[in-house]
């Protein structure tokens, strides 16, 4: 789990989020390259008490969705909202794309 301090930030790590695994199969059963394929993260229920938003850049809002390698660059924080709630959730879902259609 993602541990945040009350009104802080934090980075979502490779360790939170990984399904590079996911990509690495889907190559070697289609036999193309890993380099072929995107993860994608759609968020379908948003986090109630933080949002998820890209490092260093202001936010408009939640993000709806990011990508593997967002992640694996550590571009993308999840921001608590500074409630007196200690547990939050979102639920995602996991999507890989052909780079090439």
């Amino acid at each position: 789990p993602l541990k945040v301090d009350e009104g802080r930030s934090s980075t979502v790590s490779p360790g939170e989020f990984q399904a590079g695994n996911l990509r690495a199969r889907l190559a070697y059963d289609t036999g193309h390259s890993p380099d072929e394929f995107t993860i994608l993260f759609s968020v379908m229920q948003q986090p109630a008490h933080g949002i998820f938003g890209f490092i260093g850049k202001e936010s408009t809002g939640t993000l709806s969705e990011f990508r593997q390698v967002d992640i694996d660059a550590n571009l993308i924080e999840y921001i608590h909202d500074g409630s007196e709630l200690f547990q939050d959730a979102a639920v995602l879902e996991v999507r890989i794309l052909n780079r090439n259609k």
